[in-house]
């Protein structure tokens, strides 16, 4: 995967955001953040300029811009609750200087073992 790259959990029902893939850390995690249509907790609003509307054959992505906000955590995430498909979205370049802007610094990463909902639990 590379920076940018979108793509969602194995198992939505408990990990419902779309991930974004933000660097490698070794070869079973990454950290990456999510995104979501939550107004609120912190959340910063996204632009449509923040992604890529096609790939780099023309073909539309499935996740685009959608009323999105950013969720305001770095997360460390292993690898095998990705889904192994080929990304379905990314960000632009200006849309990856908006969220390492924005998301903490790599030693405030948070180990997500459970769902994001349940972090301040």
């Amino acid at each position: 995967m590379e920076q940018g790259d979108i793509v969602w959990a194995d198992d939505k029902e408990k990990h419902p955001h779309p991930i974004i893939f933000i660097e490698k850390i070794d070869k079973h995690n990454f950290h990456g953040c999510i995104f979501s249509h939550e107004i609120g907790k912190g959340n910063v609003k996204m632009k449509p300029e923040h992604f890529e509307k096609q790939d780099e054959n023309g073909n539309p992505y499935d996740i685009q811009y959608d009323n999105s906000y950013l969720v305001i955590c770095r997360l460390i995430k292993l690898g095998n609750w990705i889904t192994r498909d080929k990304p379905k979205g990314k960000l632009t370049e200006e849309g990856i200087r908006f969220i390492l802007a924005n998301i903490p610094t790599e030693d405030k990463a948070i180990l997500l073992n459970k769902p994001i909902w349940e972090l301040n639990s």
